[in-house]
């Protein structure tokens, strides 16, 4: 089993030379230089046979690691191209060689698959000159890969020779196929333009394929009557070969392609031969239905009769057949057509039909290069598809589909002529280089049927108008060079690949899809417009590369790429919104209408050369860029910097700008340069905070005023971003300018002023963003609580107000700070306004910012409430517009209680029990009370205040049910001690002042008494006991339900009073029914005041006598009512669509009286329903709104159950008490049957195929999937998935399968492994495919997956991200860290001979360093001699471990000859790097050379190994 996953390794990994990276290579030397010991055996040592020149074997031949090679499959091809071995393999996997005009052995002609650019040369087929001399390879005596022996078949025993050209094949058996791939194996290759003869002598049965590829010297051949068979290719590009000999009695397989390109012009067979037959000199088989060969130089009209009988036209039957002329018509007895039949017979003429009686029809190139023909080629309706190459480079003029076709083949109609042809709406793809060329066409249509257009499909192509659909793709340069006279449009759900219309000519462009990617429209002309709708997201960069006219917001887009808009021109204004990432020279050069710019960063010379009519930047935008605005024209009065933090150098030099620009408060640091040279500007106000003037900040520019008012420090040693210290700061500046500095270090520091202009020292000043500021004239700044008093000469402000000003002065900034004492008053108390004073200032006009707090009244400040607020009012001296704001305290009034005389009553309240509370002004009032020397009075004069219960004050205390918040005193009878209440102040503008506690409190306790007067307490009978609680939901009517409190007694007591309070944070109004005879408290009478509303309330219940009283309360709550919200359940049959779920397809229940949901739920199915199998699925609702007083929403699901309906004639259904039985017969000629359990829900479908396999899916209500497949060898694989829990699997192998490779069922992704639930170990070789997990066992197993992705933070977004995910967690590869892989760091030796060891099952835990053990056993495997465990792996080190690990298996001694660079290999990698590039291990750099010294990055290996075990589970 090892061996099979190392050979399906070694022949995987030829994708290192795919990985976007440098290719991977090889080894490793000991620390002195020295290699490991290795086995050169070409054949397996035994006893009595040892390979004595082995260094190993000829010191123990036991240690023989030879291996004998696998039997390479056979390769079929043609001068340039690798196909499939013949046979219904179809299709070859990768490109294959047109065989067009022009294509000779590896050189391709332009439009054939394997066409190169030819600015891309390579070395690849540059021969090695032999080191063995002319004389040792004809003699034999030269070394092994020239010797006399022959490789060949199984039990066959070769020689060659080669004496005079003549090369001669001797022994007995057949000679190997050495297919296309392995053409230069033949041990003779380096001499095949030499050869002029083969002799194959007698006992040799088989000429191998591709054994004489190219022998252009080959004049001749002969063979023994032994020969019975040609391999595919075998004397293919044998230009000089004219004739062969017959074929005798004997020979029995021509194969294919065997002459293609030769001269022969006519075939021979001996008449006895029973598979051949020959018809003037075409070759048939013995029957004459099957058309063989013609000979490929046969130069002749078209023979019709060439056809009769024939119902077959073999592959390649007249591939290359150039000379034949005249027409062609396929007759209708003509069913079966070959690959490439008619390929290359560019002779022909005329119109082409193929006929609807063609039924097997292989199209690959069959009619390629049919040049000559210009007529009408015709496609009968039985083609639907046109295979890749089919009618590549035709000369038709005209065509005509008969058939519905639904694709097109890449290359299929390469620079063909034909004028006047639509591409049918059926045709839904249309593959690479399909129509690339079709010049002459006038127009394809619209293509709006398309949904994948391949690399360069219509290249050079013309077109009226092409719309791209949603869901279409449009590969990379799929319209390059092409031609639109109209409109193109781009669908909002299209993809378009990079330089997808380069080079194209288009009128407009209507762009609609998010994505616009790189170089899209490369060096294109768009004459009118492109029109970006707001859809569109991501604009790659390098678009637009020539003045373009562009209609578009941009409002919605996150990424704009460098160079995209450069020299476009806006007819629109543009918005580019807060989180867009805009490239650098975005907009250079552009025509741009009103722009709003809100991303972070407005990127390195975005607006460069730009014309703006007016730029706004949003909060959001942070940075401006170096070069971002320079030599813009930006239009407008005002240029405000919005809310930027960072300025580089030159950000706006040379610019032209509006007359005043704003740099703003955030601005913490700008660079050299950045108002250079700049006109237009006159004022430039620089708020930010940064302290220092850099290099040049406005040198040269038109700037009259400058205003900076940060404090600036002295930079005269700080270097900038020219590397220059800071000098120029504030020069060169138009005569009569004015700087205006916070103070006079900060103008120092700045050097100014300047000889032609002034300095404006502000003393803390600054100036509004609307100030007008005149030239040669000071402005008056202004700064917070101070007015501005003028401008004089000196610091100290002696002398004179200035009113003229002179250049080369600074003048200084004089303040009469406004200042006044904070106030604080008392709630309801006044002050006078005229109290307050600033000498020489006059105060008018004053407001309140609250006049909730204070208000002004006249020359009154009244306190209207507790709090803090400002007042404000006009302070004039030399101009308006000066304010003096004052801080105002309104503290709470002390009020106290008393009797009317001012009398506290003592602490204490008592009062007879009535059924209701007394009002508490009955005791006592509140009046506004002082505090002085700790004691407490009140004010004099003053009048009681008026405090409402309930409102200003509230009562707590314990009445049965809890300590509540009351708005009334008790009611029910308290003993003789009373109970405690708290007089809680509600109204914040009141204080309690008493005189156990004179300062200020919310609240006072008092003792309350409620006396019975000598009455009795009369137990209530009738009504719920004291302090139960109940509960009822809402309903709408009054709660609780009371039935009849008529039939309520108490002793003596006839009246009662039915009391309700609101309980907790309930909002209600209290309610009573006040002293009514039993008989009126009915139902009625008790719902007129009962609550409705849900909430918690009080209910009390009392009486009184003369002799008795009784009192009884108890709380209640109404609770929500539940409304239940559920969607109606759907049906539906497999193969419908998915029913449509209405508006109103659900029901309510739960909702009161006329009551309605006041917004309507929101119904989709919990995924896309699969309609094309029975199953169920959750129909969800949500998003409702009910009055969210009265209801809480509850959900519930409704389904869709999906089943097979009866399919008449063919099925049948059946019912049976509580299931259906429904059986339908499939096209694939299977048979379905589907169960469904009504009473459970449960769906079951049996399919039985007609291999005998059969499939059973059995879907439950819950939605539990049990899949069962049992194949037809017995293989059998039981699948549960069920929701929220791992997916498993039992896989039941019978002994005599052995090994066997089953997929599970199940939406997997690269992180998911294969578990084995006994074991816990990870299944090596399972893999995620879009089938589900397939896993190759050898044997029975009881399998879980789980996902055991790796949240790396550095592999997200990483090309190779998927391969890191399934290395990871198949534990081939760890982390560098928990959360790290370092994908791009190199492959260490260590961390190679790990994953290796790890690959051969080797437990690599443990050890003094985690690579110990794997080091261990690569020392004792001979793949490493350990040393440098830390070192990154070279190309040619790991080649050496590769080839070590693989048994040292012998390569083509010559591979590496081809790169310039191979004497650069070290002498121990050389037989290694051989084998590796041979084996296609390895391949060059794309430059010629071989870089054995180059790395190899853990990403690579990761997806190296990912391949491998994909690989092995096919």
């Amino acid at each position: 089993m090892k061996k099979r996953i190392l050979a399906s390794f070694l022949s995987l990994v030829l994708v290192l030379s795919l990985v976007p990276t440098a290719a991977l290579a090889a080894d490793e030397s000991g620390a002195d230089g020295e290699s490991p010991a290795v086995c050169t055996c070409t054949a397996l040592c035994a006893e009595g046979s040892v390979d004595a020149t082995c260094p190993v074997c000829a010191e123990d031949d036991t240690l023989c690691a030879y291996t004998a090679p696998a039997e390479p499959a056979e390769e079929p091809g043609d001068e340039s191209v690798e196909e499939p071995t013949e046979g219904p393999a179809g299709e070859p996997e990768g490109p294959a060689c047109a065989g067009l005009e022009g294509c000779d052995g590896d050189t391709h002609a332009g439009g054939c698959p394997l066409y190169v650019e030819p600015e891309e040369p390579t070395n690849e087929d540059k021969l090695i000159p032999s080191t063995e001399s002319t004389e040792e390879l004809l003699s034999g005596t030269a070394s092994s890969r020239t010797s006399q022996e022959l490789e060949g078949a199984e039990g066959s025993n070769l020689t060659w020779a080669l004496t005079d050209n003549t090369l001669t094949i001797s022994g007995t058996g057949a000679m190997k196929d050495y297919g296309y791939s392995g053409r230069k194996e033949v041990p003779w290759y380096n001499q095949k333009n030499t050869i002029t003869k083969v002799v194959f002598g007698d006992g040799v049965t088989h000429i191998g394929s591709f054994a004489f590829y190219q022998h252009t010297a080959l004049t001749s051949f002969e063979m023994a009557g032994s020969v019975v068979s040609f391999g595919q290719g075998a004397f293919q590009g044998c230009s000089a070969l004219t004739t062969i000999p017959k074929l005798h009695a004997n020979f029995q397989d021509f194969s294919t392609e065997v002459f293609v390109d030769a001269k022969i012009s006519t075939y021979e067979v001996d008449e006895a031969n029973p598979y051949y037959t020959v018809k003037d000199g075409i070759l048939y088989s013995e029957d004459e239905t099957t058309l063989i060969n013609c000979p490929p130089g046969k130069a002749a009209a078209f023979n019709q009769n060439w056809l009769d009988g024939v119902t077959a036209i073999a592959p390649y039957a007249f591939r290359t057949c150039k000379s034949l002329t005249g027409s062609l018509v396929i007759p209708a007895h003509i069913t079966s057509i070959g690959r490439q039949a008619f390929q290359n017979c560019s002779g022909l003429t005329g119109d082409l039909t193929v006929p609807n009686t063609v039924t097997d029809l292989d199209g690959y190139y069959a009619f390629a290069g049919l040049s000559g023909m210009t007529g009408t080629l015709t496609l009968g309706s039985n083609i639907t598809e046109i295979a890749g190459g089919m009618f590549n480079g035709g000369g038709f003029t005209c065509m005509e589909w008969q058939g519905v076709v639904t694709s097109v083949g890449d290359n299929a109609f390469t620079n063909c002529k034909f004028t006047n042809f639509v591409l049918p709406a059926s045709v839904m793809t249309v593959g690479a280089n399909a129509f690339s060329g079709c010049s002459s066409n006038e127009s394809f249509g619209t293509l709006e049927h398309l949904t994948s257009i391949g690399r360069l499909a219509f290249k050079g192509c013309k077109f009226a108008d092409v719309t791209i659909s949603d869901h279409a793709a449009a590969a990379e340069q799929a319209f390059d060079s092409c031609t639109i006279d109209g409109a193109l449009i781009v669908s909002e759900g299209a993809t378009v690949g990079a330089k997808a219309f380069t080079a194209a000519k288009i009128a407009t462009v209507d762009y609609r899809a998010p994505i616009w990617s790189n170089n899209a429209f490369f060096n294109a002309t768009i004459s009118e417009k492109v029109i970006l709708a707001d859809s569109v997201t991501d604009i790659g960069s390098g678009s637009f590369a020539k003045e373009t006219e562009i209609e578009a917001t941009l409002k919605n887009v996150k990424t704009i790429g460098n160079n995209v808009f450069k020299g476009a021109t806006f007819t629109t204004d543009i918005s580019i919104p807060a989180g867009a990432t805009v490239g650098n020279n975005a907009f250079e050069n552009a025509e741009l209408k009103n722009v709003s710019y809100n991303a972070e960063t407005a990127s390195y010379a975005a607006f460069k050369g730009a014309t703006i009519d007016s730029l706004t930047l949003g909060d959001n935008t942070k940075a401006i860029a170096a070069y971002a605005f320079q030599s813009s024209k930006i239009g407008g009065n005002v240029l405000k910097l919005g809310k930027v933090e960072t300025i580089e150098k030159y950000a706006f030099s040379e610019a032209q700008l509006p007359a005043t620009v704003i740099v703003p408060e955030t601005a913490t640091y700008y660079n050299n340069h950045v108002f250079y040279e700049t006109t237009g500007g006159k004022t430039l106000l620089v708020y930010g905070s940064y302290n220092m003037v850099p290099t040049a900040l406005t040198h040269g520019s038109e700037f009259e005023t400058v205003v900076i008012t940060a404090d600036i420090v002295n930079n005269d040693n700080v270097k900038y971003g020219d590397g220059q210290k800071a000098h120029n700061r504030l020069t060169s500046m138009p005569e009569g300018h004015i700087i205006y500095m916070t103070n006079s270090a900060s103008s120092a520091n700045a050097e100014v002023p300047n000889r032609n202009g002034v300095v404006g020292v502000t003393n803390g000043g600054t100036f509004a963003e609307d100030t007008v500021f005149t030239s040669g004239t000071l402005a008056a700044p202004t700064k917070d609580g101070a007015i501005f008093e003028g401008w004089y000469a000196n610091a100290d402000f002696t002398g004179e107000k200035v009113t003229a000003i002179s250049n080369a002065k600074t003048y200084f900034a004089k303040w009469i700070e406004l200042t006044a004492k904070d106030i604080e008053m008392e709630y309801g108390s006044e002050k006078e306004l005229s109290q307050i004073k600033i000498d020489g200032v006059a105060l008018t006009d004053w407001t309140s910012a609250d006049p909730a707090i204070v208000k002004i009244a006249g020359d009154k400040l009244i306190a209207t409430g507790v709090g803090e607020t400002t007042i404000t009012a006009d302070a004039s001296l030399t101009r308006s517009g000066e304010k003096l704001t004052v801080k105002v305290k309104v503290t709470p009034m002390s009020i106290t209680f008393g009797t009317e005389d001012g009398e506290n009553p003592g602490g204490q309240l008592a009062y007879d029990f009535t059924g209701k509370a007394p009002e508490f002004s009955t005791f006592a009032k509140f009046y506004p009370a002082k505090v002085e020397n700790g004691k407490v009075s009140v004010v004099e004069g003053s009048e009681a205040v008026a405090l409402t219960e309930g409102t200003d004050i509230v009562f707590v205390y314990n009445a049965g049910a809890g300590e509540q918040e009351y708005e009334y005193l008790p009611i029910d009878v308290t003993d003789s001690e009373g109970i405690s209440v708290t007089i809680k102040l509600v109204n914040p503008n009141y204080r309690f002042v008493t005189e156990s506690a004179p300062t200020q409190s919310d609240s006072i306790k008092e003792t309350v008494i409620v006396q019975a007067e000598g009455k009795t307490e009369a137990p209530i009978m009738g009504v719920p006991a004291a302090g139960e609680t109940m509960t009822y939901p809402y309903n709408g009517q009054p709660q609780p339900p009371v039935s009849n409190l008529t039939r309520m007694s108490a002793g003596s007591i006839k009246n009662f009073t039915i009391h309700f309070h609101p309980w907790g944070d309930t909002e209600f109004t209290e309610a009573h029914l006040t002293d009514k005879p039993i008989n009126e408290l009915t139902p009625e009478a008790i719902a007129s005041i009962a609550p409705t509303e849900p909430g918690s309330y009080l209910m009390i219940v009392d009486g009184v006598s003369d002799t008795e009283y009784a009192y009884r309360s108890w709380i209640f709550t109404i609770t929500k009512a539940t409304v239940t919200i559920r969607p109606n359940d759907k049906s539906a049959y497999v193969g419908d669509a998915v029913p449509v779920l209405g508006t109103d397809d659900y029901t309510v229940t739960g909702l009161v009286g006329d009551d309605t949901l006041s917004t309507e739920p929101t119904l989709a199915y919990e995924g896309t329903p699969d309609m094309s199998k029975a199953g169920t699925y959750a129909i969800k609702a949500s998003g409702a709104a009910a009055n969210e007083t009265h209801y809480t929403l509850l959900y519930e699901d409704g389904t869709l159950t999906v089943s097979r309906r009866s399919s008449g004639g063919g099925g049948g259904g059946s019912s049976s008490g509580n299931t259906t039985t429904e059986t339908e017969k499939n096209p694939d000629g299977s048979t379905t049957t589907t169960v469904t359990d009504k009473k459970t829900g449960t769906v079951t479908e049996t399919t039985k195929f007609k291999d005998g396999s059969t499939l059973v899916v059995e879907t439950k209500k819950d939605g539990t999937v049990t899949t069962t497949e049992t194949a037809k060898n017995g293989v059998k694989v039981r699948t549960v998935e069920e929701p929220g829990e791992d997916v498993t699997a039992k896989v039941t192998i019978p002994k005599s399968v052995g090994e066997a490779v089953v997929t599970i069922p199940a939406d997997v992704d690269y992180g998911m492994v294969a578990v084995d639930a006994d074991t816990g170990e990870v299944v090596k070789l399972s893999v995620p495919t879009r089938e589900g997990m397939t896993v190759k066992l050898d044997g029975s197993a009881d399998l879980v997956l789980v996902d055991r992705s790796r949240d790396f933070t550095d592999t997200r977004g990483h090309w190779a991200e998927d391969a890191i995910d399934f290395a990871t967690a198949h534990e081939l590869f760890a982390g560098t860290s928990d959360t790290t892989f370092t994908p791009d760091s190199p492959m260490t030796r260590a961390m190679l001979m790990t994953v290796l060891a790890r690959f051969d099952g080797q437990d690599t835990t443990g050890g003094a360093v985690w690579y110990e053990k794997a080091m261990a056993w690569a020392r004792e495997n001979g793949i490493s001699d350990g040393s440098n465990p830390n070192g990154s792996i070279t190309r040619e080190q790991l080649a050496t471990m590769l080839w070590r690990y693989a048994g040292s298996p012998a390569g083509d001694g010559s591979a590496i000859g081809r790169f310039t660079d191979s004497g650069k290999v070290s002498s121990y990698a050389v037989e290694a790097m051989n084998w590796a590039v041979g084996t296609g291990l390895i391949g060059g750099m794309g430059d010629g050379t071989l870089a054995p010294q180059g790395s190899a990055t853990r990403a690579q290996v990761a997806t190296i190994l990912m391949r491998f075990v994909e690989n092995l589970t096919k």
